[in-house]
């Protein structure tokens, strides 16, 4: 290079390191104003799940996640995995933020106590009646103290007017001397009372300046409840005293005054109990507690809406159980985090979370309860902020009173059919077979679908069907033009290795149909145990969507003579008895379809229902067995069934807006399945594409070279 060029070139090259730092200036600008993290992992341990992202697109207002924390006090894989989902929530939603507390340090309690006061002047509209309707239960005590005193003497004025020579007169006057005391006593332990609950109202112990005043619920309950147990009774012995002809007119005159007072004063007081027993604990006192205690994360809605506190141990559980479980650590504890703010997320945005009603005609009430078929099913649902109730119709003709789950605002309520074996016989009682339970339950589904509830129709293969009669459990849904193959279960040949054996099961994959349902269980398997086949006529007034559906091949049928299969467990069917096999009297078919979505009217409401070819398939047993462990998780053998059941409540509760797959769908990878143009495009791929691409790169290659 020449001495002459020499300075220009330093100056190119000046000018290119400035350009260069510019473009890395700028390229950090933009990546902190737009920020993008891409999760290349299997499981999605980075990122929210769809169902969480449709919350999260349903959010108009502000929401917080605070996770308050000591570091040092919790394991490092488990706490990280956690502010992984955390930062997940806040980076999927420009109305969600996350902050983190550290409490190791003064400046993180600081933090904390203006956390709180900021929550709890925005909430004075929570906290305020909930102090008022305290300090009531304070002036009750006092009014009380003081009015037991008057009506000792009021007690003993009654039995000085009652003649000593009156019949009884002995008997009525020793129980007013006895009332007359017990007032006096009760004056002295309301007094008590009233000195014991009167600091605590103005104890402000929690972070933010608050009164614990949870806390005080329940003394102030039992207190108030003390009080009218004794009015209720005094109110009621003056009440007929001073109505009784036969006591001595003085007396009853003296009688009349205080028993007036008395049920005056029962009445405002049983006003109080009232408001007591329905007067739920204050989230925003309970997140404060959390806070004063330790550590906890909290989700904090708008004003109106109120926060949520989540324990940590049960956020971020130990990973060394896991491990020695064998299961990856890091997608359970992403998945378990999501699921606990997505429930919190949930509850706060959308206090209208659907109840799921099982309606069955089994012969006792508590199935709900047995944990081997509900167990996991109902702490999923759980976890979503959907309760569980049960209908159990043998033993309880109407309706399951629903009043608990409604304390917060009406909600959306589902119901979902067990059916009865209608092959099973009775234990003495004609009501009991399985046949008579069946009309029973028929009943109640034509009820329902003549009043437009929401209805997760089952069914099973039945033996109505067998005998050319209609199923009772499956005829009510013909009004909609449905018709439900009852008297033909799908049963299915496969090699064994005795030879061939015919399974029960039929398995499926969600896929082809753009209904909300299907797409959120889209690629799962699924099981249907028992399937039926589901016919839908074109019906006025009714939509019929397909959700489910089998392309069958040679080796699938419809049973006609399938009870002595059905009644021998399944344990024997290998060994016991000659299996089912395909004849003339049997139902083929080239496509089965297993599931329906269905929109009608009822007295010009549009009404949904959903009807399933199968029973029981979201129950524990199939829904939430596990399949063979993928990089140390088992995951869901069917997950299909789980992911299927929450949509169509969802769907069916008119929540279509949160029906999206959930974060358990996507423990590991799943290969979406290919549709028949797909795997056409890949066998001519295969089969020309390839051999022409090297003849024709051949060709080139001789042209090139002459």
């Amino acid at each position: 290079m020449r001495s002459g060029n020499r300075p220009l070139s330093w100056a190119l090259a000046l000018v290119l390191l400035l350009a260069a730092g510019a473009s890395f200036l700028l390229v950090n600008i933009l990546a902190n104003e737009h920020p993008v993290r891409l999760d290349l992992t299997a499981s999605g341990s980075h990122r929210v799940s769809p169902r969480t992202e449709a919350l999260l697109t349903t959010l108009t207002e502000r929401y917080e996640i605070v996770l308050a924390i000591d570091p040092s006090q919790w394991d490092r894989r488990a706490l990280d995995a956690a502010r992984d989902v955390l930062d997940a929530f806040a980076r999927s939603s420009d109305v969600v933020g996350f902050t983190e507390l550290d409490l190791a340090g003064s400046a993180g309690a600081e933090q904390a106590g203006e956390l709180v006061a900021r929550l709890a002047s925005a909430q004075r509209q929570n906290l305020d009646p909930r102090n008022e309707l305290l300090a009531g239960v304070l002036t009750e005590l006092r009014n009380g103290a003081d009015g037991f005193g008057s009506l000792a003497d009021g007690l003993a004025g009654i039995r000085d007017a009652i003649p000593i020579d009156s019949p009884g007169a002995a008997n009525n006057r020793a129980y007013f001397d006895q009332r007359a005391a017990v007032a006096r006593i009760g004056a002295r332990e309301l007094a008590e009372l009233a000195d014991s609950i009167e600091p605590e109202l103005t104890n402000a112990t929690l972070p933010g300046g608050l009164v614990d005043t949870n806390a005080l619920l329940a003394p102030a309950s039992a207190a108030i409840e003390g009080l009218l147990g004794q009015l209720v009774t005094l109110a009621s012995d003056l009440e007929q005293f001073a109505r009784a002809e036969s006591m001595p007119g003085q007396a009853r005159d003296a009688a009349h005054p205080w028993a007036s007072t008395l049920a005056g004063w029962r009445d405002r007081v049983s006003i109080l109990a009232d408001r007591l027993e329905r007067a739920e604990p204050l989230p925003l006192i309970d997140a404060a507690r959390a806070l004063q205690t330790g550590q906890t994360l909290l989700v904090v809605g708008p004003p109106d809406r109120g926060v949520r506190a989540i324990d940590l141990a049960e956020l971020l559980p130990h990973p060394e159980a896991l491990d020695r479980a064998g299961v990856t650590a890091s997608v359970v504890l992403a998945q378990r985090a999501e699921q606990l703010v997505f429930t919190a997320l949930g509850t706060l945005a959308r206090p209208d979370r659907p109840v799921v009603v099982i309606v069955h005609a089994e012969t006792q009430s508590g199935v709900v309860g047995t944990d081997a078929l509900f167990g996991a099913l109902g702490r999923r649902l759980a976890t979503r902020g959907i309760d569980l109730a049960e209908w159990p119709v043998l033993t309880q003709p109407g309706a399951p009173d629903l009043a608990e789950f409604m304390a917060d605002g009406p909600r959306p309520v589902v119901y979902a059919v067990l059916a009865p074996d209608s092959s099973s016989g009775s234990t003495g009682n004609p009501e009991t077979a399985g046949a008579a339970r069946a009309e029973t339950l028929g009943r109640v589904i034509n009820t329902l679908l003549a009043r437009g509830e929401p209805l997760l129709a089952a069914a099973n293969p039945s033996v109505f069907a067998t005998y050319g009669d209609p199923d009772p459990v499956t005829q009510p849904l013909a009004r909609l033009g449905v018709k439900v193959r009852s008297g033909y279960p799908l049963l299915a040949e496969q090699p064994g290795p005795n030879g061939p054996v015919v399974i029960t099961d039929t398995r499926v994959v969600p896929s082809g149909s753009d209904h909300a349902i299907a797409q959120a269980s889209a690629g799962l398997p699924a099981l249907l145990p028992w399937a039926v086949g589901i016919d839908a006529e074109p019906t006025d007034g009714v939509t019929a969507t397909e959700l489910l559906a089998l392309n069958a091949g040679a080796s699938v049928w419809g049973e006609s003579s399938w009870l002595g299969y059905w009644q021998t467990p399944r344990a024997q069917r290998g060994v016991v008895g000659t299996p089912p096999t395909r004849d003339d009297s049997d139902m083929t078919r080239d496509r089965w379809t297993l599931a329906l979505a269905i929109r009608h009217t009822v007295n010009g409401r549009p009404a949904r229902a959903v009807a399933v070819g199968s029973n029981g398939w979201m129950l524990d047993p199939i829904a939430a067995r596990r399949g063979p462990a993928v990089d140390g998780y088992a995951p869901l053998a069917f997950p299909g069934n789980a992911e299927f059941f929450e949509a169509s409540v969802l769907w069916l509760a008119g929540q279509d807006e949160l029906i999206a797959p959930s974060g358990e769908a996507r423990p590991v990878a799943l290969i979406k399945p290919l549709s028949e143009r797909q795997l056409s495009i890949i066998r001519w791929v295969l089969l020309a594409g390839l051999p022409g691409l090297i003849l024709i790169g051949g060709i080139v290659t001789r042209v090139v070279r002459g």
